[in-house]
């Protein structure tokens, strides 16, 4: 490209900028990355209103940008707008827009999963009840059945819960003075577990609802439990911060809790979970969730 075609290039680019400009839509002194930034119908007003008529270029000068690709007509008569490969040429040369930047520009916003948000302690406190309880499949959920007396129960579990996590400092004391709001005529487990919307994606979609409310654990196969997923939970819970005694404190906690309520909330005929092999599952998790500490923070 000589200097004449360049400096004609430069005004077709010139005038898209200052457009974009004008318009408040520049993004990142770029053209090519403000129009990924720009849904499709102000991208056409802009680029057909940055369109220069063939009567202002000189027709070898139009014949050139065209066979190049530089430029392409629009849909007015013998006018014509700079294109993709036209703003390309300029920002690489300008030195606002090069290859890697514009790859790494790419990967940060289309490429890049979203770091997992914190769990907060009503969060952690319904986490670790349905864990405690072992709500491990679709066949064992956390059952609110309006008007039955299971749902009573859940409370006496969730308070549990979150009194052993206060007991372990994980929440703080005031947590259970703000674990229920106020419901209404609803009951206050109801209330509590049908806002409980934000869970599911903090724990990469673990936790599951149902429909007519009943939620559950997605750890369980049909075969086996994912020890992976157990373990990451108890992580999300803890934070790796937990000792020999603690996690004795917990898989004991946790044993008592599922012998003493499963006959309440389950249907025992399909739930399995209540055995001593679960124990042993539950210890070898929590154990797991200090030793791959590492993995779950870079899991997120």
């Amino acid at each position: 490209m000589n200097p004449n075609e360049k400096n004609y290039l430069m005004k077709f680019y010139n005038a898209l900028y200052d457009n974009l400009e004008r318009d408040n839509k520049l993004k990142e002194k770029s053209v090519l990355i403000s129009f990924l930034k720009t849904n499709k119908t102000p991208r056409y007003k802009v680029l057909t209103k940055s369109a220069i008529p063939s009567s202002k270029i000189p027709k070898q000068i139009i014949n050139f940008l065209l066979s190049e690709k530089l430029i392409a007509s629009t849909n007015e008569i013998e006018s014509y707008a700079i294109t993709a490969k036209g703003v390309w040429t300029i920002e690489n040369e300008k030195g606002r827009l090069d290859e890697d930047s514009f790859i790494s520009y790419i990967n940060k916003e289309y490429f890049t999963i979203e770091k997992q948000k914190k769990v907060n302690d009503n969060e952690k406190v319904v986490l670790f009840s349905m864990i405690a309880a072992r709500t491990f499949s679709d066949k064992s959920p956390l059952y609110l059945k309006t008007g039955s007396s299971s749902v009573d129960k859940w409370k006496e579990i969730l308070d549990l819960s979150c009194d052993k996590l206060i007991s372990l400092k994980v929440i703080p004391k005031t947590a259970n003075n703000k674990l229920y709001s106020k419901a209404g005529n609803e009951h206050v487990v109801s209330n509590l577990i049908r806002h409980n919307i934000y869970l599911s994606p903090k724990i990469k979609g673990i936790y599951h609802s149902m429909g007519n409310q009943k939620y559950y654990l997605d750890i369980y196969d049909d075969l086996q439990i994912s020890n992976d997923k157990l373990s990451y939970l108890f992580w999300k819970i803890f934070n790796g911060n937990l000792n020999n005694e603690s996690i004795e404190e917990i898989a004991k906690f946790c044993n008592k809790l599922s012998d003493d309520m499963s006959i309440y909330v389950f249907d025992l005929d399909v739930h399995i979970f209540s055995t001593p092999k679960y124990d042993i599952i539950v210890k070898d998790c929590l154990k797991d969730s200090i030793i791959s500490k590492t993995k779950w923070e870079n899991w997120g």
